[in-house]
């Protein structure tokens, strides 16, 4: 996901259906969510990621908390938050901003992202930008799965069985 430390800003932790969720912000921005069944392993990363992060200052971590515990209890379909592409590539950026208007309840497939990007030969690629995603589930990575629907690759807590897990509860698969 990051690749280097960013200093500063709050963060908040709070359990989900899918493991705990590690939110970081800094200057009314989202800047990352973690994802994962330890909170330990969500403090240890922001404390990596994000050395000074103070828990819940940054007014928008309510916002997100808000926004994401709706998106569980199938109250909200589309996240409205702002999101901080600092720092990320602006190939990155494309990719996860063109993920963003996937449906939920829909996927699409590497090759197919690459080609609506106009970028056809880049289905590994846009694999490595998804890789890199800082905001899972607001930015609905777990909706790309390979060729054939094969479900492929997922960072966020227990891997593909989360994003499974995340498909299923949104109606793609039964």
């Amino acid at each position: 996901m990051l690749k280097r430390p960013q200093k500063g800003g709050s963060f908040d932790l709070w359990s989900s259906p899918i493991g705990w969720i590690g939110a970081v912000a800094r200057d009314g921005l989202l800047v990352a969510l973690f994802i994962h069944p330890d909170p330990h392993e969500i403090r240890e990363r922001i404390s990596r990621y994000f050395p000074g992060a103070l828990p819940g200052e940054d007014g928008i971590l309510g916002e997100v908390r808000h926004q994401i515990d709706e998106y569980f209890r199938h109250q909200r379909r589309v996240f409205d938050l702002p999101l901080d592409f600092t720092g990320i590539s602006s190939f990155t950026a494309q990719v996860l901003r063109h993920l963003s208007g996937v449906p939920q309840g829909e996927t699409i497939t590497y090759g197919e992202l690459a080609q609506q990007i106009g970028r056809p030969l880049a289905a590994r690629a846009v694999g490595g930008a998804l890789a890199a995603n800082p905001f899972p589930i607001v930015v609905p990575c777990h909706r790309v799965v390979g060729a054939k629907g094969r479900l492929t690759g997922y960072s966020g807590g227990e891997g593909i069985v989360t994003k499974e897990w995340l498909l299923k509860f949104e109606g793609e698969r039964n």
